[in-house]
């Protein structure tokens, strides 16, 4: 629910500032649907016998939009309790490279792992990803992996002053 939220309030939000911006006649407008695309989400998972080897890869392809690259990733849970994941990520010890887990390209730098009050995962990368990169995002859980579904809605921010979130899609790990 707080997922659905936090996408309603950055339509509008991206909305109104198209509408401002097209009124003014000054700038381009923000965000433009016929340029945005959704791009793949893949997630996998290790299958190591012990919990504390365990990891779990999403595979994310950035959008183009507008040349923008990106300084910013936020996963949302779709299943909180409270603001709070159901499943708990070690985020220092996260990593991200270009390519596929089973293709790794160069390492990815990431600057800062936080998670705010509404359970949203954030990670801030310096320097900045190029639009339709393939990035892939390497998580090792805290605890013992709760089974079932989890499901993530996974967004990337422009690294720009006023930067418009832009969904990339959902991702969804299954635990047995």
């Amino acid at each position: 629910m707080q997922f659905l939220r936090f996408m309603l309030i950055s339509l509008v939000t991206a909305l109104l500032l198209n509408s401002w911006a097209l009124s003014t006649g000054s700038i381009t407008p923000a965000l433009n649907f016929s340029k945005t695309t959704l791009a793949k989400v893949i997630v996998t998972s290790s299958k190591t016998p012990t919990d504390s080897d365990r990891a779990y890869s999403f595979t994310i392809t950035l959008p183009e939009q507008y040349g923008s690259r990106f300084a910013k990733i936020s996963l949302t849970e779709q299943n909180l309790t409270n603001g709070t994941a159901l499943l708990q990520f070690n985020l220092p010890a996260t990593q991200a490279f270009l390519g596929t887990p089973t293709a790794k390209g160069r390492a990815i730098l990431i600057e800062d792992t936080w998670v705010d009050e509404t359970g949203t995962m954030w990670l801030e990368f310096k320097p900045s990803i190029s639009p339709k990169a393939v990035l892939t995002l390497v998580f090792k859980p805290q605890a013992s992996s709760l089974k079932g579904t989890h499901e993530y809605g996974i967004a990337a921010y422009p690294d720009t002053q006023y930067s418009i979130p832009i969904f990339v899609g959902n991702g969804k790990l299954v635990l047995e």
